[in-house]
């Protein structure tokens, strides 16, 4: 039994949880020293799994939209030939290979 804005509701935080923020459960399978690693971090913040993983989820979202909306921006304004993506790869393995050096 939990209590949930002063009344007491017979399921867990986290059902409470789903039923208030309009939310999916999801099955999903990771490798065993990965969910250590989830449940070691999500403990030292003060968290939970699902918590951890979303707000990861989150963060990966917003970085590959920012990523989208750049090479968007930047296809919108090149005047140069169409690329292949064997020209994309050849260019970006020549950048590293001369970072590298």
């Amino acid at each position: 039994m939990t209590e949930f804005v002063g009344i007491k509701v017979d399921k867990a935080p986290d059902q409470i949880y789903n039923l208030c923020m309009n939310t999916k459960t999801l099955n999903i399978s990771m490798p065993a020293e990965l969910v250590k690693k989830i449940d070691r971090q999500s403990k030292l913040q003060g968290s939970n799994r699902s918590d951890f993983i979303r707000r990861a989820v989150y963060r990966q979202l917003g970085v590959l939209e920012q990523w989208q909306a750049l090479a968007a921006a930047t296809r919108a304004g090149y005047q140069g030939k169409a690329l292949t993506e064997a020209d994309v790869a050849g260019i970006v393995r020549a950048d590293r290979e001369k970072q590298a050096r």
